[in-house]
């Protein structure tokens, strides 16, 4: 048995019947109850129906409030997504079973057991490049995947999600989680239960001609950097000092999508800052160069801010105030003066 993990393809696999459009009750149609799921793994929630309406003592909301009709195929469309569930989890060799249970009047519930069978493991781990130009040996490290581990496709997800990170803070700009796929065999095994999971990274693809063609991920460097302030809200701009001391990005460095990420919170925690955003574009040093552009919008200079405080301290009662003067940008530097007064009337009396 072979299952294919493509990107972005686990969802839809485990909720297939979701995209079904479900009818509403009316009149004295069957309304399908609560489902009852023996044992219940991590997940089910997430695969079943929305349950019905609480009752409620007003009557006139009730009879308002959305209900799914009972329909006989939600037997096969539930025990569908219960078994891709299981088999998300390891349980390969699921089986799922679901009888209607008549519980009251037009209410109609279910009943699922789920027979889970051996948990399955991670066995052999393949990793398959194919002229990506990616180095496999740098992106192996730190992995999620271990063999001997269970099997559990949201590890595969998660795995995903940081090879693809890890191929971006080496210099693979465009490399994105579409470009990784997974394949779990267990044809090979002797059990049964161990999965040989084998990991692709596909080339990158663009259409000549109106052909589409495979080639390898291009490695791009750090051009030129660039600020630009927007001070339109009366705020002041920063000093150059300032945004190069908080800049991590240097020219010529490999990209690196961290480099990145904290230069954008340095910039952001500072108190005169409103926005901050950064634009890839081609530099002018080469194919491999990509110039930062980043464009910095500033809060206005003054703020003033007034609390009312109503709220009761050691048996005395009263309303407290503080009154707050605020200077976002006093020396373009990135520092905040504030000053601050507060008074209020206390008394003792109940």
């Amino acid at each position: 048995m072979r299952i294919y993990f493509a990107p972005l393809g686990i969802g839809c696999f485990v909720l297939l019947s979701g995209c079904l459009t479900a009818k509403r009750a009316g009149g004295d149609g069957q309304i399908l109850g609560p489902i009852h799921v023996h044992p219940s793994l991590p997940g089910t929630a997430d695969v079943l129906p929305e349950p019905e309406a609480i009752w409620t003592l007003r009557r006139s909301s009730v009879d308002t409030l959305p209900r799914l009709v009972f329909d006989i195929r939600w037997l096969d469309r539930i025990e569908r997504n219960l078994l891709a569930n299981a088999q998300r989890r390891g349980f390969l060799e699921a089986e799922v079973h679901c009888e209607p249970d008549s519980i009251w009047g037009r209410r109609i519930g279910m009943n699922c057991v789920v027979k889970k069978g051996p948990l399955s493991a991670i066995g052999q781990l393949n990793w398959e490049a194919m002229e990506t130009g990616l180095p496999v040996a740098r992106l192996q490290a730190n992995s999620l995947l271990k063999s001997g581990a269970p099997f559990d496709a949201d590890v595969l997800e998660k795995e995903r999600i940081r090879i693809a990170q890890a191929a971006r803070s080496i210099g693979f700009a465009g490399f994105q989680e579409a470009y990784v796929s997974f394949v779990a065999d267990t044809t090979e095994s002797a059990s049964g239960r161990d999965v040989e999971v084998t990991i692709r990274l596909l080339p990158a693809t663009r259409t000549i001609d109106g052909d589409l063609h495979s080639e390898p991920h291009s490695k791009f460097r750090f051009g030129e950097v660039r600020f630009h302030q927007i001070t339109d809200r009366g705020g002041d701009s920063l000093k150059v000092p300032i945004l190069e001391h908080l800049n991590s990005i240097e020219k010529g460095m490999v990209y690196n999508s961290i480099v990145l990420e904290e230069t954008y919170r340095r910039l952001a925690r500072l108190p005169s800052v409103r926005r901050v955003e950064m634009r890839m574009e081609d530099g002018a040093a080469g194919n491999d160069s990509m110039d930062v552009e980043i464009w910095i919008s500033s809060r206005p200079n003054m703020a003033l801010e007034l609390e009312v405080d109503m709220t009761r301290r050691d048996a005395a009662y009263g309303p407290m105030a503080q009154l707050t003067w605020q200077h976002l940008n006093p020396s373009r530097m990135g520092d905040q003066l504030e000053l601050s007064a507060s008074g209020g009337i206390s008394s003792v009396k109940p």
